[in-house]
């Protein structure tokens, strides 16, 4: 059974997607049958709230709408499809509906199935349309309806070209409503009205054991095949689940492969029509080049999904500048945000986590061009404000630097956690980019390559363990500015031993890895800050100001569980362990959203989800874990 707060989620690779919950109708404000992009490249709106059905059986018309049906409605989700399905009861007999997207497709399709026992069904269907009642246009003086065998088509914009098209798959009887519905949704500030306007409806006759389907999308198929769609749809999800080891596809590594790929999404740039991204997370997210390099290896080369992968890395190099990779992108057109610090040291371990899984040469030397352009811009100093110290070879920011790392939640002028100088993070990706670019100039035969990058690397490693390394607490430093020493626990530092390489000895490692255990490890993945510091906040919080208070200072992002897998593999801790340690995260996929995980969990027990629950990174994280300590707890 599942409860009434479950949500379910359909993506269509476009940016587009269908959000609802397990009672069949909007709650929220998120909530929505088509949500569409109603401008390039990610901006989206709500098209169909939700449908308003009606059933003709025993001789009465029954309203199948929630939230208060007159027939029971039982739901479920099917996992294996990715689909959710509800059933109404009607009579003695049970109306069976299934959603689903297919992929490149701008629309939501809806199938009706009947059982063959039951008499012909009658179904009327209408969709409602988010709209003020204000809206000036009509009907019939300003054509934004028209019809046609199967369906109609409704203007939704009047200035505009974009229409709703609304048909079945089979001919259907016409009929114009043009009324309105009043329904009220829930928001972060409390409770909303909305209107909803129902143009038309469709009626249609079901025979027994048939089924019909509903098609609700921004573009108009002269004809389509409902059964022909639904098998499309099952064969895109049986060819993720085939790029499964059998020995390892039980049903939480299924689960996370197929929602992977939910996060897949064509978009198009000013450079490319058919760029290809990764979205931050839904409901709502665009995409992050930061978080898109950091969930690559998760979400695309996990799956085996290499020409993908070639293609995000491709897009985000030509939106690249010296020294900067994209952050995040506007729904909008416009150029992406150039504030994330690291995004190009993440860039140098997406490439080499390419090339550890094709061996691809021929990518690797078409790749070590521009790594030398990004090494060289980090060490002359990026545009905006990033430059390698003469004196350690270490890297540093300022305050007038618009770059920032991760942790970074301004509001207006007040910033939560500033990191100014040189954060721990920023230098184990620095070394880590390093000793990539050295394994590549080796690969490549590139001596002088190897030379300098040799150089280089061992003296950021001297310069990490004299300046970094705390001998008392037995941890990194957080942050060294020009005021002194940063010694808060955090869990950046787990990217020093987390990373492919590692800049500290095998007992600094072995006591870092403690010290985390002992302050910042949870079963949903490490705490942004130490409980014992003074400004820890286990607790969300409900205003933006106390939301943005424990966000870095306490709250858990699993997407820094992979980093702290592979430190702990790499100390010798036996994957079982590690399996048990987080089985309450991997248990919580779907616990909001079905196969998904949400942003981040509260600091305190009983670490309540917060965020947007479909994370990118979050899931990334998971999927790449599970996968590895499956493997190689079956000797892989």
């Amino acid at each position: 059974m599942h409860n009434q707060t479950q949500r379910w989620l359909l993506t269509n690779g476009l940016g587009a997607y269908s959000l609802g919950s397990a009672t069949g109708y909007a709650n929220t404000a998120e909530e929505a049958l088509l949500i569409a992009v109603i401008r390039p490249p990610l901006q989206r709106s709500v098209v169909v709230r939700s449908l308003r059905e009606r059933a003709h059986i025993d001789g009465h018309w029954l309203d199948l709408q929630a939230p208060s049906p007159n027939p029971p409605v039982a739901f479920e989700y099917d996992v294996q499809r990715r689909m959710p399905v509800f059933r109404h009861t009607l009579g003695q007999f049970e109306l069976r509906k299934t959603l689903w997207m297919s992929n490149r497709e701008p629309a939501v399709y809806v199938q009706y199935a009947w059982p063959r026992q039951a008499p012909e069904l009658r179904l009327q269907v209408s969709p409602g349309i988010p709209r003020s009642p204000d809206a000036k246009s009509s009907l019939h003086k300003d054509h934004v309806l028209q019809h046609g065998g199967r369906g109609f088509a409704f203007k939704l914009e009047r200035d505009d070209h974009k229409w709703l098209y609304c048909s079945f798959d089979q001919p259907a009887r016409f009929a114009v409503v043009n009324q309105w519905q009043r329904i009220e949704l829930q928001t972060d500030e409390g409770t909303q009205t909305e209107w909803l306007y129902l143009p038309a409806a469709l009626e249609i006759r079901i025979p027994p054991g048939e089924s019909v389907t509903l098609r609700l999308g921004s573009d108009n198929p002269a004809f389509f095949d409902g059964a022909e769609k639904w098998q499309h749809t099952l064969e895109q999800h049986r060819m993720i689940v085939e790029k499964l080891p059998k020995e390892l596809a039980d049903a939480t590594l299924t689960t996370l492969a197929l929602s992977a790929e939910q996060y897949i999404v064509e978009r198009a740039t000013r450079i490319s029509r058919h760029s290809l991204t990764l979205l931050a997370g839904y409901p709502g997210r665009t995409d992050d080049g930061w978080e898109t390099l950091i969930a690559l290896p998760g979400v695309l080369l996990s799956l085996k999904f290499v020409e993908k992968a070639r293609r995000v890395l491709a897009m985000l190099k030509e939106h690249a500048r010296p020294g900067v990779l994209p952050g995040r992108f506007p729904a909008e057109p416009g150029e992406p945000d150039d504030s994330r610090l690291d995004a190009g040291l993440w860039y140098f371990n997406a490439v080499y986590e390419f090339w550890l899984a094709t061996k691809d040469r021929h990518f690797l030397q078409q790749e070590y061009p521009f790594l030398i352009q990004l090494l060289n811009a980090y060490m002359a100093g990026t545009e905006h404000g990033v430059r390698m110290d003469a004196e350690d070879g270490l890297l540093k920011n300022d305050w007038d630097s618009p770059a920032r790392t991760w942790m970074h939640r301004p509001i207006d002028e007040w910033e939560v956690t500033p990191r100014i100088g040189k954060a721990v993070e920023v230098q184990a990706l620095w070394y880590n980019a390093v000793k990539i670019l050295h394994e590549m100039s080796v690969v490549l035969g590139n001596e002088a390559g190897v030379e300098k990058t040799a150089a280089l690397a061992a003296r950021i490693e001297a310069s990490i363990r004299k300046r970094f390394w705390l001998e008392k607490v037995g941890y990194l430093a957080d942050v060294i500015h020009d005021d002194g020493v940063d010694t808060a626990l955090r869990p950046n530092q787990v990217l020093a031993v987390g990373l492919p390489y590692c800049p500290l000895s095998e007992t600094q490692m072995q006591r870092l890895l403690e010290s985390i255990d002992r302050q910042l490890l949870t079963p949903y993945g490490l705490r942004t800050l130490s409980p014992e510091h003074p400004a820890y906040c286990g607790r969300a919080g409900w205003t933006p100001h106390e939301q943005a208070s424990a966000w870095f200072s306490g709250t858990v992002h699993p997407w820094m569980t992979w980093p702290y897998v592979r430190a702990a593999l790499r100390a010798g801790r036996p994957p079982r362990m590690l399996l048990e340690q987080f089985s309450p995260l991997f248990d919580s996929i779907g616990q909001d959203l079905f196969g998904h995980l949400p942003e981040a969990f509260e600091g305190d027990p009983p670490h309540r989800p917060v965020g947007v629950p479909a994370s990118l990174l979050s899931l990334a994280a998971a999927l790449q874990s599970y996968w590895i300590l499956k493997s190689l707890e079956q000797g892989g």
